[in-house]
């Protein structure tokens, strides 16, 4: 069964509101939503039922990987419930919607990175990583203080998903498939009119359900 993306949304927020994200209508239950969840001053939560799979805490500046496998209740509701931030700097967070994944370890593998230059920097970094299974989807999320206004040397072949380069935290997640499974190599995107003082960002795979064609199917008893 290929590895595909059913749908993805982002969700911003600086008064402490939870988001309440729609679930595509193609998810059944046992897709899977990711979050990703990037905060000023250690405000990144693991969202209800959600698992964590990621966390780069950088002095005040944090990344979280999340993600849960959709229950019957959660089609039947329709929506996923992401948390606000707990303080008054904002918070940015990406949400992907997936069918098809590894049901076993749906992330492959993830690493995070972060920067606090002694000079301001405009380059967001994400680090390599390594999959280990063919077709996996690669994902990166970012967020670092203060801000800019648009985004330039994004990673080639990425789809950009999140683009929030204003306000006192920017924030901004891409995708893309990998057909190999082949170290993808340091990324970077540059903040165009502005720089951060400290970032943090998070580099995963998402594996798609290998079937083992050399298994003996069972016999039928006559």
């Amino acid at each position: 069964m290929a590895l595909t993306l059913l749908g993805e949304s982002e969700y911003t927020d600086a008064s402490n509101t939870n988001g309440t994200i729609a679930i595509p209508g193609a998810a059944v239950a046992g897709d899977l939503c990711i979050v990703c969840i990037g905060a000023d001053d250690t405000f990144a939560p693991t969202p209800s039922g959600f698992t964590s799979f990621a966390f780069n805490s950088n002095r005040a500046q944090e990344a979280r990987g999340t993600y849960r496998v959709l229950t019957s209740g959660d089609i039947t509701t329709g929506t996923v419930t992401v948390p606000g931030d707990g303080n008054f700097n904002g918070n940015r967070v990406q949400i992907w919607f997936y069918s098809g994944q590894d049901t076993t370890t749906p992330i492959n593998t993830s690493t995070t990175f972060d920067d606090q230059p002694t000079a301001s920097d405009s380059i967001f970094t994400w680090s390599t990583i390594t999959p280990t299974v063919d077709n996996c989807d690669i994902l990166l999320f970012g967020v670092g203080r203060d801000s800019g206004t648009s985004w330039t040397t994004t990673p080639g072949g990425y789809t950009q998903d999140m683009n929030q380069p204003g306000g006192y935290l920017a924030g901004v997640a891409f995708h893309k498939s990998q057909t190999t499974a082949a170290a993808t190599g340091t990324l970077n995107a540059t903040l165009v009119g502005g720089v951060y003082t400290v970032l943090a960002t998070i580099t995963f795979a998402v594996a798609p359900l290998v079937i083992d064609a050399s298994a003996t199917p069972a016999t039928l008893a006559l």
